[in-house]
C-alpha cells in the first residue's frame, strides 16, 4: 500500500502541473475540466480492488 505522504505528493503534484499549464497558456484552457480529468485519473490509479 502507498503511504499517505506519497499519495498526497502525487495528487498535489498533478494539480500543481495542471495549474502551471493553465497559467502558461495565458489562462485560456479550462482549468476545472483539466483538474477534474487529472483528479479522476489519480483516484482510479489509487483505487483498491
Amino acid at each position: 500500500m502507498v503511504g499517505v505522504s506519497t499519495t498526497t505528493t502525487i495528487i498535489m503534484g498533478g494539480m500543481r502541473i495542471t495549474v502551471l499549464k493553465w497559467k502558461l497558456s495565458g489562462h485560456k484552457s479550462d482549468l476545472i475540466k483539466d483538474g477534474n480529468i487529472v483528479l479522476t485519473g489519480m483516484l482510479k490509479m489509487l483505487e483498491t480492488k
